[in-house]
């Protein structure tokens, strides 16, 4: 009796997993209440078969893949999907492949935002446009930086340079060489 009791459980528990998985197929809600009711009246069997090609479109959209691959591919999965009963793939398969190819443009362009960047980084080659440069050169005779030159470089409208030299403390450097 608990062997059994314990089975029935575990198919309970297997059944409401199946049903708590939310149905994708539509682009609305009412959409999805007409093709899942669709599906539960032609090929019940088959339901969560069919959402996961409907998962799987709607991810090729997000991932911007190409309107005309993402309705193909979803087209081909619902044929091998709804193949073992008649009436769901000449009517439903059918339909819902039809529906995608006629009115899925808006809804591919609407998932745009939702688009994942594959592929490479793209490296440019234009370098940001250097107006003012300052270098400190030190000078030769002390290691300290207050006897340092100061070297700015203008870039003026026309392109061409103008260079301006500034020795900070002329006179304290004036006064190292002289010691030296």
């Amino acid at each position: 009796m608990f062997t059994l009791t314990f089975f029935l459980t575990l198919l309970l528990i297997s059944f409401n997993k199946a049903e708590e998985q939310e149905w994708e197929c539509g682009s609305d809600g009412l959409s999805k209440i007409f093709s899942e009711a669709s599906i539960d009246g032609d090929c019940p069997e088959l339901k969560w078969q069919v959402n996961g090609c409907c998962v799987k479109h709607d991810k090729c959209y997000d991932d911007q893949l190409g309107q005309i691959k993402c309705d193909d591919t979803f087209c081909q999965c619902l044929d091998r999907v709804t193949a073992p009963s008649k009436k769901c793939f000449d009517e439903d398969s059918k339909s819902f492949c039809e529906l995608v190819r006629e009115f899925g443009e808006g809804a591919y362009l609407a998932s745009a935002p939702n688009a994942t960047t594959i592929g490479k980084t793209i490296s440019t080659t234009t370098a940001p446009k250097i107006t003012s440069a300052a270098i400190i050169i030190p000078d030769s005779t002390t290691s300290t930086i207050t006897d340092a030159q100061l070297v700015t470089t203008n870039k003026t409208k026309q392109g061409s340079l103008n260079e301006t030299v500034v020795e900070k403390l002329r006179g304290q450097r004036k006064s190292s060489i002289g010691r030296a």
